[in-house]
């Protein structure tokens, strides 16, 4: 059988040294969306990336190390298919993050994700930013739901200690206020603004104000 070969960007770690994140390795059949989405997120999220094929998630010849995250497309499988295909991912690797991929057809589909056993749930028509983010979010061993399915889901707005200023700073960032545009409408310095918004990271358990949102939405926060 012969050894199935990807495509990789980014440094993935040599002579026993680890990089600095995992490897984000994608299973999608388009194969040139797929090289500008490995190139951009080695690049600008810091994340050593390798394409596939769709069906290579299921290669016996495969070889992921533990740790590294499973990006997988989930267009053009019926649900059953898709169900079958996560349950032998999820068994072959029980240490790998595995997220789908998905166009936004395929996301009005899928019904609630609770019983897929996934770390989360990509729209393929998400920014290249905040996929990255919510890839940050998944190798800190969080989860990411897309607003499409949050609306299916029973979001549980858990008390992590926000105050009345932070929840009215998180609400700004929810909408794509700038620092700027915050400190004026909610009438306080700049310096504090940045303070709220530092601590809502803290508080999150995230390390930037777009990683801060997708968690705030995930957690039915905002």
């Amino acid at each position: 059988m012969s050894k199935t070969v990807p495509v990789c960007y980014g440094s993935r770690g040599k002579d026993g040294v680890a990089a600095p994140n995992p490897t984000v390795w994608i299973f999608d059949d388009f194969t040139l969306g797929c090289d500008v989405l490995a190139r951009t997120i080695a690049e600008q999220g810091n994340f050593p990336c390798c394409h596939l094929r769709q069906r290579d998630v299921l290669s016996p010849a495969l070889e992921i190390p533990p740790g590294d995250i499973f990006l997988a497309s989930a267009d053009g499988l019926p649900q059953r298919m898709l169900l079958r295909a996560v349950r032998t991912v999820r068994g072959r690797y029980p240490d790998n993050p595995l997220v789908l991929f998905a166009s936004d057809a395929t996301l009005d589909g899928l019904g609630s994700v609770a019983d897929l056993g996934v770390q989360g749930v990509i729209p393929k028509s998400m920014p290249a930013v905040n996929i990255i983010a919510a890839l940050e979010l998944v190798a800190h061993g969080a989860a990411y739901l897309p607003q499409q399915l949050l609306k299916k889901t029973v979001p549980q707005r858990v008390a992590i200690g926000l105050t009345e200023a932070e929840q009215k700073v998180l609400a700004g960032l929810a909408k794509g206020s700038t620092n700027l545009q915050l400190a004026d409408a909610l009438s306080m310095p700049m310096t504090t603004v940045k303070m709220h918004v530092r601590n809502i990271c803290r508080k999150l358990g995230v390390r930037n104000r777009t990683s801060a949102v997708l968690k705030a939405q995930q957690m039915g926060l905002v």
